[in-house]
C-alpha cells in the first residue's frame, strides 16, 4: 500500500496543506488538498474517496475537484464513502446548489461527478481493491477512523479525534497492523481546548498511544499552523520515535 501526503496540517498557510491522502494513485483518504496537490490528470484517475467526518478541513477539496472533473469523460462517478451522518451533512449544506453546485448531480444525474456511497460502522467493505472498515471515534461531530488493508498488511488512520477508546481496540485487535496515523493539533498549554474541539495535544497523544499495547510506526498529522513548534518540541519529549507526516511524502506499507 502506498500512501502519499497530499497534505497533514490541522489549518492552511503557504507550505502547509489541508489533511489529504492519496493511496494507490486513486483512493483519497479526506480530501482538504485534493486539488491543491494533484495536477489535473491525477484528479482524473482518482475512483474513490474515504471521508473521515464532514469538517471543512477536510471536506472542501471536494468543491473543486467536482469543478475540475465535471467536463471531463468518465464512464462511472467517484465514489463517496463515508458512514450516514457524514454524507447528509454533505448532501444537506455542502452539494446543495447554495453553497456550490450539487456534483452528485453535475453534469447530469445520469453521469454525476459524485456518489455519495454509504459505509456501515465496523462492517469491512472492499474499496478499489482495499479492505476498509469505518470506526468511530470522538470528536464534536460524527466521525470515523479508518483500518485500511491490502495483501501487505493494514494501516490506521484516526481523522480527528480526542481520547477515544474504539480505535485502539481495533489496533489491538489487528495482528497485520504496519503503521498508525494519529492527529495531534494543540500544544498541550491549551489541553482545555483540545478537548472542548475533539483534538489531542502531545500528552493526551501519549496516553491515547498507551492503550494500543503493540510496537508500530506512529505518524502525527494534523498540527495546526500557530503552533507547529510548540507541538513538535512536545512531541519529540512525549516520545521520540514518533514520526511527524509532511507534505509531499509517500510511504510504502
Amino acid at each position: 500500500m502506498d500512501i502519499r501526503v497530499l497534505g497533514c496540517s490541522g489549518g492552511e498557510q503557504p507550505g502547509r496543506r489541508l489533511t489529504a491522502f492519496l493511496i494507490n494513485g486513486h483512493v483519497l483518504l479526506d480530501a482538504g488538498a485534493a486539488t491543491g496537490a494533484l495536477s489535473l490528470d491525477e484528479q482524473a484517475r482518482l475512483r474513490a474517496v474515504l471521508l473521515s467526518h464532514s469538517h471543512l478541513d477536510h471536506v472542501v477539496g471536494l468543491a473543486f475537484l467536482g469543478d475540475n472533473l465535471a467536463v471531463k469523460n468518465r464512464t462511472a462517478p467517484i465514489s463517496v464513502f463515508s458512514i450516514p451522518p457524514v454524507l447528509e451533512v454533505l448532501r444537506e449544506h455542502f452539494f446543495n446548489n447554495l453553497l456550490w453546485p450539487d456534483f452528485t448531480a453535475l453534469p447530469s444525474r445520469a453521469q454525476p461527478v459524485f456518489q455519495l456511497s454509504p459505509l456501515q460502522e465496523g462492517a469491512e467493505t472492499e474499496i478499489e481493491g482495499l479492505m476498509v472498515t469505518a470506526v468511530s471515534v470522538d470528536h464534536t461531530l460524527p466521525a470515523v477512523g479508518y483500518l485500511i488493508r491490502d495483501r501487505s498488511g493494514a494501516v490506521l488512520y484516526s481523522g480527528d479525534t480526542g481520547p477515544t477508546e474504539k480505535l485502539w481496540s481495533v489496533a489491538r485487535g489487528c495482528k497485520d497492523l504496519k503503521a498508525v496515523i494519529v492527529e495531534t493539533s494543540f500544544p498541550d498549554r491549551l489541553e482545555s481546548l483540545a478537548r472542548q474541539s475533539g483534538h489531542l495535544t502531545p500528552g493526551m497523544l501519549k496516553q491515547e498511544l498507551a492503550k494500543l499495547s503493540r510496537e508500530v510506526p506512529v505518524f502525527i498529522t494534523h498540527l495546526k499552523p500557530p503552533f507547529l513548534a510548540e507541538i513538535r518540541k512536545e512531541i519529540q519529549s512525549a516520545r521520540a520515535d514518533l514520526i511527524l507526516l509532511e507534505d509531499g511524502q509517500t510511504y510504502s506499507f
